[in-house]
Order: C-alpha cells, then structure tokens, then sequence
C-alpha cells in the first residue's frame, strides 16, 4: 500500500510540475503578408494539452469563397489542424473546410461585402503539444485557375497578431486530489516515525 501511495504522490507531483512548467506566450504581430507566403513560428512545450488563440487579420479585400478565393491553413507539427477562406474585405462567403482541433472561430470584424476594409477573425481552442520542439504554420494561398490566382499586396494582404498558447490548467478536483495524497504521504511517515 506505502509503495502504491508513493507512486500516486509521485505521478500527481509530476502532473502538476509539467503543467506549471508548460505556461508558453508567443508573441506575433506580423502583418501585411502577400498571400502565397508563410509564417513559421517554432516555440519549446513540455508537451500536452495547451491552449492555442489567435487572431486573423485580413487587409483591404482578402475574399473569401467566390472567384478571387483565398485560402487559408494552419499547421501544427506538420499535420494540418485547420483550413479555410474568409471574407475578410474582399466579398464570398465564409467556411471552414477543415478543422481538426475543433478550433472555435469568432467573427470579430469579419468583413461585409466587398468593402475593401480588411477584417479580424478570433481563434481559439484545444491543442495536444510535442514535448520539445513546436512549430504552427500559418499560410494563406490565392489558388489559380479556375480562381483568379495571387493579386498582391496592393489588393490584399494577411496577417496573424495575439498569438498565444498555454498550459491548460488542470481542473480543481486533480488539484485536490494530489494534495490529498500528498498529505497521505506525510501522515503516513509521521505513523511510521512515531512507531
């Protein structure tokens, strides 16, 4: 039973160590980006469960799904999580092709029209993380034929600012749990001391 305990207190102490230890905040504001272009951002992890947000600037007409597509992807350690286009000034309609980590999207000034005003977009959501080394790919691309193809900067642009990701913090009851059995642990050497 007294090795058993250990091993729990053992395992619940590397639990909370390797959680506390995973906080990673990565700072991006990189924009105006041409379309057909991509940002790499490689970041340490302890690995596991973390929190991922992100927000997706369109300038001037970045269009979403009509003739002048624009596609957007993100990559997470070389398997793509998330594919889509979204009018972000340039007109179409809005979709998510892909989205592997069920990344949840928030039109925070999605464009209208064809306004020529650029947009935002909000991302976030649940990612597992390689204990290492971690790199996110973000990519948009202007697809040619049968779509229009690349357009240029002066016609529209993309970018990506408020990059995050963190630790998910583990819920109260593991806390609890792995005070408990810490405290466990002591009675049972204060038991055994006074024996």
């Amino acid at each position: 039973m007294t090795k058993f305990l250990a091993g729990c207190v053992a395992a619940a102490g590397i639990a909370l160590a390797s959680t506390a230890a995973q906080a990673v905040t990565v700072p991006t504001n990189a924009g105006p980006l041409a379309t057909n272009t991509t940002l790499e951002i490689v970041f340490n992890s302890t690995g596991g469960a973390s929190s991922l947000s992100f927000d997706l600037l369109g300038y001037l007409s970045l269009d979403g799904d009509n003739f002048y597509t624009d596609l957007f992807t993100l990559t997470l350690n070389g398997t793509q999580i998330l594919t889509g286009t979204y009018n972000l000034g340039g007109g179409g309609s809005s979709s998510t092709i892909t989205n592997t980590e069920g990344l949840v999207l928030t039109g925070v000034n999605p464009g209208t029209g064809i306004g020529w005003n650029g947009g935002l977009i909000n991302f976030a959501g649940t990612v597992n993380l390689l204990a290492g080394v971690n790199a996110l790919v973000f990519a948009y691309d202007s697809p040619g034929a049968p779509f229009a193809g690349f357009q240029g900067t002066g016609d529209e642009a993309w970018g990506v600012d408020n990059l995050n990701v963190s630790a998910v913090p583990l819920p109260p009851a593991a806390i609890l749990l792995a005070s408990g059995l810490l405290g466990l642990a002591g009675l049972r050497r204060k038991n055994k001391a006074k024996a």
